[in-house]
């Protein structure tokens, strides 16, 4: 996945850069606090917003920010991400917990289309078995959007002549249509997605059977592939529909 002499992704070693990028996570908390006094709760990893026994997942040797790793990922093939995919099975023991800042992956001009959405990456709550998408829409503002329904289950993703395999599965077919709003709807799809390393989720887009996006009698995958990254933030409450703060947290993240 990575260029040139950079080392690879997986299983890379702890670093200055690293230990001075945790550094500056720190002490952002004051400025964290100072916003929340205007903005509300911050949702960053903050002191007060950490979870417990989590490491935020950082870029490789090469890559000053999630920002510059979501660039370069626009560049690798679809073929290389789907034998990434499937080497990251079977599943590991991580469990999907929290906010997850995310992009979309791989190069394909539907990859470019996918882009065009205002989509900041998800939030999973696995008590509940549910997840939504983040999203700054221009008019409706900031959102938890398309609330899905999470669970291990049947990958849909199958080499040819290979046999069943599993994945983390979000189903969105109870998700409400939001009409006039510029958004997908979202019942078309299928999302599933395995931890590819600690901390970091390689996830592909399916649009299912019958649907106005694949008419045909069988599952579809979208050419789409999507990136989530753990930045140890706590799911804020899903009764909360508005999450400004979350959305420009987001946003500073990346950077």
């Amino acid at each position: 996945i990575l260029p040139g002499p950079a080392p690879p992704v997986f299983g890379r070693a702890r670093n200055r850069r690293e230990e001075r990028r945790e550094q500056q996570l720190n002490r952002l908390d004051e400025e964290n606090r100072a916003r929340a006094a205007r903005f509300g709760r911050p949702l960053l990893p903050t002191n007060e917003t950490r979870r417990a026994q989590c490491d935020p997942w950082k870029p490789p040797l090469g890559f000053n920010s999630i920002k510059e790793f979501c660039d370069h990922m626009l560049t690798v093939p679809l073929t290389t991400l789907d034998q990434t995919y499937a080497n990251a099975y079977p599943l590991t023991k991580e469990v999907p917990t929290g906010c997850y800042v995310g992009c979309p992956v791989g190069a394909s001009p539907q990859t470019l289309e996918a882009i065009a959405q205002p989509w900041y990456g998800k939030c999973f709550w696995p008590n509940e078995g549910v997840v939504t998408n983040v999203i700054q829409h221009p008019v409706l503002g900031d959102m938890h959007a398309f609330k899905g329904d999470v669970s291990v289950g049947n990958s849909w993703s199958v080499p040819f002549g290979g046999g069943n395999t599993q994945a983390w599965v979000i189903d969105y077919s109870n998700t409400p249509v939001r009409l006039f709003t510029g958004l997908r709807n979202f019942r078309q799809f299928r999302d599933e997605f395995r931890f590819v390393e600690p901390g970091m989720i390689l996830g592909k887009m399916y649009a299912r059977p019958f649907t106005e996006r694949n008419p045909l009698p069988i599952r579809m995958f979208t050419a789409v592939f999507f990136a989530l990254f753990e930045v140890c933030t706590e799911s804020p409450s899903l009764e909360d529909a508005a999450v400004p703060e979350l959305i420009r947290n987001m946003q500073a993240t990346v950077v």
